[in-house]
């Protein structure tokens, strides 16, 4: 199955696209259609008649590609430090965060046969 999202999905749900931003997004949603595939591997045959499957997928994919777009377009998240003592303070940019393509808990819990989120669970302890 060809992927389903495309850059109209994420100019509908954020903004138009700069002509090299296009090309980055074109790029990340390919990334992230196959990187769904594998985190999520019965996906594409259950996505086949259900067209709200299908839908809740291309928000999925279109809302991961926006994250990094939005981070390329702030330069990144930013490390930084500052001296209490002489007021110094010096920031880099954080490449291994900046460009990172993810999925939520919850929108893999969208995705997910069950619909059950994961929730927090404080000092337990689950069998292998």
């Amino acid at each position: 199955m060809a992927n389903p999202a495309n850059t109209a999905a994420i100019t509908s749900r954020w903004r138009p696209l700069t002509a090299s931003e296009d090309i980055v997004a074109v790029t990340r949603l390919e990334d992230a259609w196959r990187k769904i595939k594998r985190d999520i591997p019965d996906l594409e045959g259950r996505m086949v008649g259900d067209a709200d499957l299908k839908a809740d997928t291309i928000r999925v994919l279109a809302d991961s590609v926006i994250r990094v777009l939005q981070s390329l377009e702030r330069g990144g998240l930013r490390k930084g430090s500052i001296g209490l003592d002489d007021a110094s303070r010096s920031w880099e940019l954080d490449d291994s965060v900046r460009s990172s393509l993810y999925f939520t808990d919850e929108e893999i819990a969208d995705l997910s046969t069950t619909g059950r989120r994961k929730r927090a669970r404080a000092f337990s302890v689950q069998p292998l």
